[in-house]
């Protein structure tokens, strides 16, 4: 906690002697670099039901970079690093992460739109909420779309996704992986601001090692993008996944069919309030015992409310219930696990630069396999400048 009273004191003698920031131009390159503390205390560090708390600071540095050429061509990168130490057993549990981001638009002939990006992460955070305990590894995704329209209202869109997944930790090595995806998809133009999906995805799932969790996915889906309604925009989804694994194994399915959706809704309820909700059914890799994937049946809910010039305050409830599809041997049973997450938060602009935030989190995992339950409280504040 030390750090970021030191970090604190710093700024706000910045502040006493009339420091100002301001983003960096170079032409048309936009530079905004910026730097963050965090402490926080959070009671259960490992996740686990005989709980064991402890100090973390969060410090951060990190730079975006934004160009514009023209009015068809923009271009986007950004780079953060995250020093994080804990004051129980720092040599097992300090870490550094690296996060890194590009990406580019550009609009070819009248109307043809084209994105694309990659994404690098290398962290220690937990990758899905099976997993409790932190492993170092490494995460990389590029992601191309196009969009196209057709005649009248018709158009289509082509996307091209790959994800890379690799564990440093050899405790976790079964779940390294790579996932290509390749869609097509028919949009219809409903309204001005809003479109009507139809569109089909392969994904292609190979594993490094735990090659029996080899498998072909086929999805199908339909959807609304844009304005929904009134003062409420997003998407809305819903569909059909069909998945096949290349191994046959005795003692688990080789054959899967789930029903999915996905929203993702912005409610703008006044001017100063915003109100969020995601709701996402997919199915996520796995490797606990007999499973080679779970259903995670997820939804977020977040609020936002401004309070004059200065301050902000928000609260999101978020809960994920999730079924593995065989059963856990000697039980005679499916593992389900439901998972609470509730969070408050405070935030002031100190300066239109220079803004502090005071958060806190609760966790509650409860499973009908009793070992996996655990509750974590996580209070925190950070101060972040932005040049």
């Amino acid at each position: 906690m030390r750090k970021i009273v030191v970090s604190a004191v710093t700024l706000m003698s910045m502040i006493s002697t009339g420091w100002t920031m301001q983003n960096i131009k170079l032409g048309g390159l936009n530079i905004d670099p910026f730097v963050s503390t965090e402490g926080k205390y959070d009671s259960n560090i490992y996740l686990q039901s005989n709980a064991k708390g402890a100090w973390i600071n969060d410090s951060a540095v990190g730079v975006r970079f934004s160009q514009k050429f023209s009015n068809r061509l923009k271009l986007q990168a950004g780079y953060q690093l995250d020093l994080i130490t804990y004051s129980v057993s720092p040599s097992n549990n300090n870490a550094v992460h690296h996060t890194a981001d590009i990406s580019g638009t550009a609009t070819v002939g009248k109307d043809i739109n084209m994105k694309l990006g990659e994404k690098f992460l290398a962290t220690t955070d937990q990758a899905s909420s099976e997993l409790t305990a932190r492993a170092k590894r490494v995460e990389n995704d590029v992601n191309f779309l196009l969009e196209s329209p057709l005649k009248g209202n018709y158009g289509f869109r082509v996307e091209v996704a790959d994800a890379y997944n690799k564990y440093l930790a050899t405790e976790y090595a079964a779940l390294d992986r790579n996932q290509v995806t390749v869609g097509v998809a028919g949009t219809y133009k409903l309204m001005p601001q809003t479109l009507a999906v139809l569109g089909y995805n392969f994904n292609n799932v190979a594993y490094k090692s735990n090659t029996a969790n080899n498998s072909t996915i086929n999805k199908i889906n339909g959807g609304l993008e844009g304005k929904i309604a009134n003062k409420v925009t997003g998407t809305v989804s819903a569909g059909a996944q069909f998945r096949n694994y290349k191994n046959s194994l005795n003692t688990a399915s080789n054959n899967a069919t789930t029903f999915s959706y996905g929203l993702g809704l912005s409610w703008q309820a006044t001017e100063n309030s915003t109100l969020l909700l995601q709701g996402i059914r997919d199915n996520i890799e796995s490797t606990y015992v007999n499973s080679r994937y779970y259903t995670s049946t997820l939804t977020n809910l977040i609020f936002n409310h401004k309070i004059g010039t200065k301050w902000d305050v928000g609260a999101a409830f978020g809960y994920e219930y999730v079924v593995y599809p065989e059963n856990t041997p000697g039980l005679n049973e499916k593992r389900k696990d439901g998972y609470l997450r509730l969070g408050v938060d405070v935030g002031y602009d100190i300066q239109p630069w220079l803004k502090a935030a005071l958060a806190y989190d609760y966790k509650n995992r409860s499973s009908n396999e009793g070992q996996f339950n655990y509750k974590d409280h996580v209070t925190g504040l950070q101060i972040r400048a932005t040049f």
